[in-house]
């Protein structure tokens, strides 16, 4: 019979875990529903409250929309701090209370509620928010440097606050602000008052304090960190070469500043100086060690009489003199001149065009142009662009010339040297000079430049009509210049100046400049002569009313007599 019973019992005690297991099964199955169908829907979970409005079954969306005119209120709401006796009172963003962050913050715990947790967390979580109220508390975001700032502009107004040494740093100087020692802000603890106040709307707050001293400047550790080492000068010519330009350092006299210090108040300022400390190697010492050789130089002469034309070699010369083309670099002369304007210092002056001297903007700068091409050449840099004049110019030899023409023709060349190159010009003394300073190896090869003549072509004499001059008179208004046929040559030679390669360079056909001759034309009209006038005859006589008289009227017998 026990056995009987017991069996029973058991049978009882079976039924009844199968009866709990069945409904925690379907507890789970209905929370799973739950959870699943609230992550589905995207919504937050039912009856969660932010301060007194219902969220609960909303979308984030519709959850800020609830909630915007609530949060409102935090912007305007004002709160007075008490530090020492002193009070101020601050807005929240005065505060660094940013209320947008607030309510988005706030918003996404709300929805996080029953999906941050394992799944019977939120399968709980889920059950009880249909039984439940469920309270979010209000999330309050702080921009702690704005808090900072306005609690310590509020505890540097009280004498009791401790205030810290600040330093700014400028050109020429630090200037320190000495700090003293007193209570200091828990900020921490502060920020937690502020909050509570903000969310339970108390508008007064006093700012926790605790002892302690002011924190003091290090002034070698400030001395280390505003150190700025001197900089020299400097190239390196491996693959490529770097110039590093002279930098001053500058540092401040340290016992001095620590003397300063020291005898300063409590919120006195002290102005530390800085001194500037020179390199040792400057820029224009490197100028005599990367330009200290002649590479080429050509010099040509003007006529000191043409006042335009001296006018524009010396403005090309001076926009060229000093420039330095670093390894790789391009010289451009146009770019270099600029626009050849009277604006831009240029004159009227005598250049080619059609075959004949005319008077340009800027004539005459090709004589310059054509010395820097010859010093390129000679120093055995790449030229890139150059084309010769259509005439002969007289001041270089054929080949050896190098037109310009403001915005069509350009001269060019390149440094394709290891080191800088510096170009020098100068026109004076009735002299155009230009020469080309670099670094030259003692091993380089000689090279020279040859001009040679294939074929001489004569001008002409032409001889043009001109009405405004008397017939019988001539006058010569442009000389004569033979054109020709030429070739230049590179010649390189090694050190006992033998002859190593000669490679043509260009060959060039030049026009004659024709000899022209004003012919007068104008003839003087045929003058017309004057007529002689017919003598009147004097009649023999003849009276008052014109009768004729008879003979001898006028003699002593005649009976008429006279008046």
């Amino acid at each position: 019979m026990n056995q009987i019973l017991y069996s029973e019992r058991s049978g009882n005690g079976s039924n009844k875990k199968i009866i709990i297991l069945l409904i925690a099964l379907v507890v789970v199955i209905i929370s799973a529903i739950f959870v699943i169908s609230g992550m589905l829907n995207r919504k937050i979970l039912a009856n969660v409250y932010i301060g007194d409005v219902n969220v609960g079954m909303q979308t984030q969306e519709k959850a800020r929309e609830l909630l915007e005119s609530e949060f409102e209120t935090y912007k305007s709401m004002k709160i007075k701090l008490i530090l020492n006796g002193k009070e101020e009172i601050y807005t929240a963003d005065a505060l660094g209370i940013n209320v947008d962050s607030m309510l988005d913050d706030t918003i996404s715990n709300a929805y996080q509620y029953g999906r941050s947790g394992n799944f019977f967390e939120n399968s709980s979580s889920v059950v009880k928010s249909y039984f439940n109220d469920n309270k979010i508390a209000i999330n309050i975001a702080f921009d702690d440097e704005k808090l900072k700032a306005s609690l310590s502009k509020l505890a540097g107004e009280s004498e009791e606050t401790a205030t810290d040494d600040t330093y700014e740093i400028q050109d020429d100087k630090i200037v320190i602000v000495k700090g003293h020692d007193g209570n200091k802000v828990d900020f921490e603890l502060a920020k937690q008052y502020i909050a509570t106040a903000v969310i339970n709307g108390v508008v007064n707050v006093n700012v926790p304090t605790v002892d302690g001293n002011a924190s003091r400047i290090d002034l070698k550790k400030l001395y280390d960190d505003t150190y700025v080492v001197p900089q020299n000068a400097s190239y390196t010519s491996g693959e490529k070469f770097e110039l590093v330009m002279d930098k001053k350092g500058k540092d401040f006299d340290l016992s001095e500043a620590q003397l300063a210090y020291n005898d300063a108040k409590a919120g006195e300022e002290i102005a530390i100086k800085f001194k500037e400390i020179e390199a040792k190697i400057k820029i224009a010492d490197l100028d005599v060690a990367l330009f200290r050789n002649v590479l080429s130089t050509f010099s040509s002469t003007y006529d000191q009489s043409i006042t335009g034309r001296v006018t524009n070699l010396k403005v090309a010369a001076e926009r060229c003199n000093n420039t330095i083309l670093y390894p790789g670099e391009e010289f451009s002369y146009n770019k270099a001149l600029g626009t050849r304007t009277v604006a831009n210092g240029f004159a009227p002056g005598h250049s080619f065009a059609g075959g004949k001297v005319v008077t340009t903007i800027g004539g005459g700068i090709c004589q310059v142009s054509s010395a820097l091409y010859n010093v390129v050449l000679e120093a055995d840099l790449e030229v890139t662009n150059r084309v010769a004049h259509g005439l002969y110019v007289e001041y270089v030899k054929p080949s050896l010339d190098a037109t310009v023409v403001d915005g069509a023709i350009d001269f060019k060349f390149k440094n394709n040297r290891k080191y800088p190159v510096k170009i020098g010009a100068t026109v004076e003394n009735g002299v155009v000079t230009v020469t080309l300073y670099g670094i030259k190896n003692e091993n380089e090869p000689i090279i020279e430049i040859e001009s040679v003549v294939l074929e001489t072509i004569p001008y002409k004499t032409v001889n043009e009509n001109d009405s405004s001059m008397k017939v019988g008179t001539s006058k010569v208004v442009q000389d004569p210049v033979n054109g020709y046929v030429s070739e230049a040559y590179r010649i390189e030679k090694d050190s006992s100046g033998n002859v190593i390669s000669r490679t043509l360079i260009s060959k060039d056909r030049y026009a004659a400049t024709n000899k022209i001759i004003k012919v007068g034309t104008k003839t003087e009209p045929t003058p017309v002569p004057t007529p002689t006038p017919t003598p009147i005859p004097t009649p023999e006589y003849s009276d008052d009313d014109g009768r004729d008289l008879p003979p001898g009227w006028d003699s002593p017998e005649s009976p008429y007599g006279r008046s």
